[in-house]
């Protein structure tokens, strides 16, 4: 079984965040810093999810104290070599009523959301239960 949580780091979150430097050699340098110190991101070397859409749970919640909604959307997604489970959260309502349905064929390159957490698990070793415990684990709601 394969974890994927594709939660960047503070260098993807807040770039606009970096100290402002009076002079543009230290400026520079600190980028090439860190170039030479970032890593690759668990997105770019990860294998895409592909296949059928077996199962999907999603749900819309809003709260009163939050700005905008609160859509979570999770996946069970077979392909010949396995099943991915997969979880999407997002506040984007113009995502909403594209986000795949069941029994859709999905690629993960063309589908326009980034999955937050992804699980691989090969055919043979793939049961239900891991599919409800996935549902326990990653579903989330405003008020839960």
């Amino acid at each position: 079984m394969t974890h994927i949580d594709a939660v960047p780091n503070h260098d993807v979150c807040f770039p606009a965040e970096e100290p402002i430097l009076p002079n543009s050699i230290f400026r520079e340098l600190l980028v090439r810093s860190k170039m030479a110190s970032t890593t690759a991101s668990p997105a770019a070397t990860t294998p895409r999810v592909t296949g059928k859409i077996i199962d999907t749970l999603a749900k819309v919640s809003v709260d009163d104290t939050r700005p905008l909604p609160l859509v979570c959307a999770l996946y069970a997604v077979e392909n010949p070599e396995g099943v991915w489970l997969c979880a999407y959260y997002g506040a984007n309502r113009s995502v909403f009523d594209f986000l795949p349905q069941k029994d859709a064929e999905i690629d993960e390159a063309k589908l326009g959301i980034a999955f937050l957490h992804k699980e691989f698990i090969p055919k043979d070793q793939y049961q239900p239960a891991d599919w409800e415990k996935f549902k326990k684990e990653r579903f989330m709601v405003y008020g839960a």
